[in-house]
């Protein structure tokens, strides 16, 4: 299974900004990392199944892992 393309995490804003633009950059940074999560799950499943079969026929076959 192919890495998926996460999304790049927002520029942060200048210590001088306002609350409000630093309220809304903690939004969207909370936002991509939800959606990166989201997309990455079933990629770090899929690794973890590849990595446990990979052990076990390494194990069948008499080599340790």
């Amino acid at each position: 299974m192919k890495k998926p393309k996460l999304i790049k995490m927002p520029k942060r804003p200048k210590e001088s900004a306002s609350a409000e633009v630093w309220l809304r950059y903690e939004q969207r940074v909370k936002s991509v990392q939800d959606r990166n999560a989201k997309k990455l799950a079933p990629y770090l499943k899929a690794q973890s199944i590849k990595e446990r079969v990979k052990k076990n026929v390494s194990k069948i076959s008499g080599k340790v892992a």
